[in-house]
């Protein structure tokens, strides 16, 4: 649409007569498409495909009980089944990317599990990714010359 010389988009469009109509904004942002709020964080964790493969590097931005968004090096498809594992809180989420720009996706939880010995039979390589994980973290302590206690 354009008026006065400016282009406008629908999403524009949707939020002038939102404004106009109601006293309550039309709100564009997924956030409020969510069931569930989301708490900020900033968590390194493991995002690795369903085998256990094909494993990376990844932060933790903002997580719920039902999803998070995460930022790493690559893009993510959506539609892709991942495990992401919260070393920090030795939690793995079976997931499904529902979203990915660049180097932030967004995740929808299907199923939680304790990363600890009761893994599941199949789900072993958690434990195993897990542990490389915390090993690279204590190298990084290691080589900035901090004491490892």
């Amino acid at each position: 649409m354009v008026a006065n010389g400016l282009k406008f988009s629908r999403i524009g469009q949707r939020r002038t007569a939102a404004l106009a109509n109601s006293e309550t904004p039309c709100v564009d942002d997924f956030s409020e498409r969510r069931t569930r709020p989301r708490k900020p964080a900033l968590t390194s964790a493991v995002v690795a495909d369903v085998n256990g493969e094909n494993a990376c590097n990844c932060s933790i931005r903002d997580i719920s009980a039902g999803g998070a968004r995460i930022r790493l090096s690559r893009e993510l498809p959506i539609g892709a089944r991942i495990f992401l594992l919260d070393t920090s809180n030795r939690v793995a989420y079976l997931a499904t990317v529902v979203w990915s720009n660049s180097n932030r996706s967004g995740l929808s939880f299907h199923q939680s599990y304790a990363i600890d010995a009761g893994l599941p039979t199949g789900l072993q390589f958690i434990w195993r990714l897990a542990l490389e994980a915390n090993l690279k973290d204590v190298e990084g302590v290691i080589a900035t010359g901090l004491p490892v206690e």
